[in-house]
């Protein structure tokens, strides 16, 4: 049978002395073991398509978007609103279709989605936001 002496003890201690001085959210590496927790964040997208595009390639741009979403998160709801007029005029183009996504995501990937946005040629305009909880 081991014997227990102060060695042993000490750092136990003085483990316990120290969480006690901290205040909860500092206690949180002891108690989480280590992990990092991501924190799922409500955002919605709302883009808006060139009009003239074949319905085929519409759809596989909004499944582009859909995925870039659900490779890091989960997307709540799509609600495509169809063609509509737009405030003013876009490359001389007045109309638009319009796309509104909702999701849950990390913090970090609105930035790789607007970056997506950005690149490809069928979006005219995007604008990502947070939702408050």
């Amino acid at each position: 049978m081991h014997r227990l002496d102060e060695n042993d003890i000490i750092p136990f201690v003085v483990w316990i002395y120290m969480s006690t001085l901290l205040p909860a959210q500092s206690r949180d590496w002891a108690i989480n073991d280590h992990r990092e927790v991501s924190r799922m964040n409500k955002y919605e997208a709302l883009f808006i398509l060139k009009p003239n595009m074949e319905e085929e390639k519409r759809t596989e741009a909004i499944e582009k978007f859909k995925s870039i979403i659900a490779s890091n998160g989960e997307v709540l709801n799509v609600d495509e609103w169809g063609n509509r007029k737009l405030a003013y005029e876009i490359n001389k183009t007045k109309e638009g279709y319009y796309v509104l996504v909702d999701f849950k995501a990390a913090a970090d990937l609105p930035t790789e989605l607007e970056r997506n946005f950005r690149i490809s040629d069928a979006v005219m305009r995007f604008m990502v936001t947070r939702k408050e909880a």
